[in-house]
């Protein structure tokens, strides 16, 4: 206990079962001496991580077949990507498994750059008609590692378009440190299969990290 508290928990009388978690599931009494009964309880699945994928080599990877109704929203988080040379992030969608190489991106996005001590500079990038979204629109340095999170709403739907949001972070090899803040939407009624991860030149994967959230 904590200073001054003498109160009690009882354990579930039930057996135990794997995946659960404690919590308290009534309460007799009040205050410092209140008596608590404890059950096994269910984590909440609002938030469940549905893919992740690795990869050493290549120029695009992608993660595919998991959309579905049970989810409105997912989030992709790009947790490591390290490329062969100076690239930045590109962002295309699959279509029935295949990539989409239709020109129907429109996307914005603002770009705040730190250099050396405390200069800053700020710019805006917009493209239209692209087959792709500018997660990272700075090349990286391919020593430091570049970071992205990204979220998307409902992929599956066929009456409207798409859209989404993100964010990233990139070192140049100037030693400027960037974040962009950015959003596109995706002109096209199809429903959505895959998300696909792409470097804008022919440099490789030396290590990316990344993984699909679905949100309820």
């Amino acid at each position: 206990h904590s200073a001054n508290q003498s109160y009690t928990l009882k354990f579930p009388t039930g057996n135990v079962t794997a995946g659960k978690f404690l919590k308290v599931d009534s309460v007799s009494g009040s205050g410092t001496t209140g008596v608590g009964t404890m059950t096994f309880g269910d984590a909440s699945s609002d938030f469940v991580k549905l893919a992740s994928i690795s990869a050493t080599s290549g120029t695009s990877a992608s993660i595919d077949g998991y959309f579905s109704s049970t989810y409105k929203s997912y989030m992709l988080k790009i947790s490591e990507l390290i490329y062969s040379g100076n690239s930045w992030i590109k962002l295309k969608f699959n279509v029935g498994g295949s990539l989409d190489t239709g020109s129907t991106f429109k996307w914005v996005s603002e770009h705040n750059q730190l250099g050396s001590g405390t200069s800053t500079s700020n710019v805006t990038y917009g493209v239209d008609n692209a087959d792709y979204a500018g997660i990272s629109y700075f090349s990286g340095d391919n020593g430091y590692n570049r970071s992205a999170t990204i979220f998307f709403d409902n992929l599956i739907h066929t009456d409207k378009g798409k859209s989404l949001t993100y964010h990233s972070v990139t070192r140049t090899t100037g030693n400027e440190t960037n974040s962009t803040t950015g959003s596109a939407v995706w002109n096209n009624n199809s429903a959505v299969s895959g998300i696909v991860i792409a470097s804008n030149n022919s440099n490789t994967f030396v290590r990316l990290e990344a993984q699909l959230y679905g949100l309820k």
